[in-house]
């Protein structure tokens, strides 16, 4: 009878050896597909006593929106962890810790004084963490050496055996991921590339790839069908066994994670992912395991919300568009509206996804008058809304756009009925696998001063948001689209510096990016007014950027005109306003995409749908 590991593959791959892959070394890399964003790291060592005594050691890295964070745990006893966040005002980056964990006595000590960190969670150099076991040195991380930790001491203590036992690793992304692991102890550190594609990068017949040192090793087509393997591979002369399980990524998008998981065999076993005890016999070599989890709803906002991208909000209504085509003599008829293929055949989905764009979708069925109010509105659709979420990310979208209009005197049964349908929205979007945009949206019709439009904006927020984490709305996996603080269309306007300090003071901090809403401000002045705010002191977890839709058109509308002739011309049109509009997100705009027909028209429309 042959053995788990033959019913899968009946050889291994030594990746050493040059034919192990037929690709160029750079078969895995591709500036096509979307980085993802590791933001976790948890690290397990064994360590022995002098004593004989052996601890497990837990050290978590992490990153959120609201920084680094860093967690200790030894043994079991979760309660008396030694846990730090290095971004609160409250955290020493130099100190020591005591606690008790079981019998033994913990000492931390730290310093991050001068830690540097790349996108991950770790720091990568810059920075020591010590843990002190029972008056013994048991664990050493950073670039100080031991000889130099234990002069720390004024009496000077020994130094216990440590090794690494497993590693994970959480990604954002569910694209392309990279990473790096030792799979002995003395060994040398071997880049880890994971990625996931279709053939040809494009979205059918979806397939994984693995490399090791930039070869090749491992190819799984049909990954739809083949969602779950292993395969064994020669690593350093040890035989390392990877697992892959994608089941969720295609049919379970709520959870939405995928697991590869890399482990060494111990001894001579060759048994495969099998329960062992971490605590093993003196005689066996320590197996070491690198686990990697990789989220796509996480993953997709925070690419969304990149420092330079926005988004083009090119989802208008008939109705809507039709007045932009009239504006430049062209017909409204569907089929000038009706292109979704190159010319070749080609979705304009998958040629935007081989470019690094992400298609999202409008999916509420426009707004109606709430009776008993002063011409509030709300967003309708909810029915049927999941079975068009499944259809929308089969052909390819990834998020979602909805809205809810309010007028500036908002009454307690619209924010009741408002917020409920955004947390009804916003969940069933990420449990059908696409980021919901939240766009509680206050129109700029009236006279209204600028403090007005502040006090509206923030009580809308705070509702909504209230509803959403209420309800277990997953935040990190959504994005905000609200209004910029302005005063009325029919007030006296206020300068870039006092929209943007007005803007930012009314966000809500747990969300990973907010994207603005032009609000039939001028091209130019949406531009300026976002400009602003990347340049605005002060802490802002997010970032800052544009969902703009008629911001972004309207010189473009202007120097295309509907001729034919005209197509380059509203090309760079476009590319300069995206141009401008990505600076802005950076804080960088100088101003000179000031020029040309229709930047500086105001766009506003009264009572706009």
């Amino acid at each position: 009878m042959r053995d788990i590991a033959s019913c899968f593959n009946e050889y291994s791959i030594n990746v050493s050896d040059s034919s192990c892959s037929s690709s160029s070394n750079l078969a895995c890399l591709s500036p096509n597909l979307i980085p993802s964003i590791q933001n976790a790291v948890t690290c397990l060592y064994k360590t022995k006593l002098s004593t004989q005594k052996q601890l497990l050691i837990i050290v978590t890295w992490c990153k959120n929106l609201m920084g680094q964070g860093l967690s200790i745990n030894v043994g079991d006893d979760l309660s008396s962890a030694f846990k730090v966040n290095t971004n609160s005002r409250l955290f020493r980056k130099k100190g020591t810790r005591t606690f008790k964990s079981g019998n033994s006595e913990i000492k931390v000590f730290w310093d991050l004084s001068t830690a540097k960190y790349e996108a991950g969670p770790e720091p990568i150099n810059g920075f020591y963490v010590m843990v002190v076991a029972d008056s013994e040195l048991s664990l050493l991380l950073g670039d100080i050496s031991e000889e130099m930790a234990t002069k720390k001491f004024s009496t000077g203590i020994p130094v216990a055996d440590f090794s690494l036992v497993s590693r994970r690793e959480h990604f954002s992304g569910n694209t392309l991921y990279s990473t790096k692991a030792q799979f002995c102890h003395n060994g040398a550190a071997h880049d880890i590339l994971i990625r996931f594609s279709g053939e040809d990068e494009g979205l059918k017949n979806p397939a994984l790839s693995i490399c090791i040192d930039k070869r090749k090793v491992i190819r799984v087509k049909r990954l739809q069908w083949n969602f779950r393997g292993n395969q064994s591979i020669f690593v350093d002369g040890l035989l390392v066994d990877m697992m892959w399980d994608v089941h969720d990524w295609f049919y379970n998008r709520a959870s939405g994670y995928a697991v590869f998981m890399f482990r060494t065999r111990s001894g001579l076993d060759s048994r495969l992912w099998l329960e062992e005890k971490l605590m093993q016999k003196e005689q066996e070599r320590v197996g070491f395991s690198l686990l990697i989890y990789a989220y796509e709803l996480i993953a997709n906002a925070a690419y969304i919300g990149t420092p330079g991208k926005g988004i083009l909000a090119a989802d208008e209504s008939t109705g809507t568009i039709g007045k932009r085509l009239a504006s430049i003599n062209v017909e409204n008829v569907e089929s000038n509206r009706h292109y979704q293929k190159t010319s070749f055949g080609k979705p304009f989905v998958e040629v935007l996804k081989e470019g690094g764009v992400l298609s999202g979708i409008k999916v509420d069925k426009g707004t109606v008058e709430l009776p008993g109010t002063n011409g509030e509105t709300i967003t309708q659709g909810l029915d049927g809304l999941a079975q068009r979420c499944q259809h929308y990310y089969a052909v390819g979208a990834r998020f979602a756009n909805g809205v809810l209009c309010s007028r500036l005197a908002p009454t307690s049964l619209l924010s009741l009925l408002s917020t409920r349908t955004q947390m009804g929205y916003a969940i069933i979007c990420q449990e059908n696998g696409l980021v919901p945009i939240v766009e509680p949206e206050v129109l700029v019709d009236g006279s209204h001063d600028i403090d007005r439009c502040a006090d509206v904006t923030e009580c809308i927020l705070a509702a909504c948001y209230k509803a959403l984490n209420d309800y277990h709305v997953m935040l990190e996996g959504t994005l905000l689209k609200p209004n910029m603080v302005t005063p009325g269309s029919e007030a006296k306007k206020v300068s870039p510096e006092v929209v943007a300090e007005y803007t930012v003071r009314a966000l809500q901090p747990a969300v990973p990016a907010v994207v603005f809403l032009s609000g039939g401000q001028s091209e130019e002045e949406a531009t300026l007014n976002l400009n602003v705010m990347n340049n605005l002191k002060g802490k802002k977890p997010w970032t800052l950027s544009f969902s703009f839709g008629r911001a972004l058109q309207q010189s473009t509308l202007k120097a295309w005109g509907g001729k034919e002739e005209n197509v380059e011309k509203a090309r760079a049109a476009f590319l300069k306003r995206c141009k401008a509009n990505s600076e802005a997100t950076l804080g960088i705009y100088k101003g000179d995409a000031a020029q040309g027909e229709g930047v500086s028209e105001s766009l506003h429309v009264k009572d706009y749908k």
